[in-house]
């Protein structure tokens, strides 16, 4: 699996082990978005230099306006991967439900 020069959504990692997992990530040399409802934690987030953006993960709307803007927004100038041709495991590489 390459674990680098990749585009990482992370939710949650305002705090915690989200937060040492994006701050890891960049380390490997990927772009990590950290999606978080708190400003507070989204300020801590950009304070360790790491971009943010606003997400409520409760609200399926939430979700899905997250998901196209990061697909419009974040994509790396070498161009998108699909999870299979970055390695992920097969579970990931399937539909998400709702």
């Amino acid at each position: 699996m390459n674990m680098t020069g990749n585009t990482i959504l992370i939710t949650g990692a305002g705090s915690g082990i989200g937060l040492a997992l994006a701050e890891e990530f960049v380390a490997l040399d990927n772009q990590v978005i950290v999606a978080a409802r708190s400003p507070e934690k989204r300020d801590a987030a950009e304070r360790r230099g790491l971009e943010t953006i606003v997400a409520d993960m409760s609200d399926s709307a939430s979700i899905q306006a997250l998901a196209t803007r990061v697909i419009q927004e974040f994509e790396r100038s070498s161009g998108r991967r699909s999870p299979r041709e970055t390695g992920a495991p097969a579970s990931l590489c399937g539909r998400a439900r709702a």
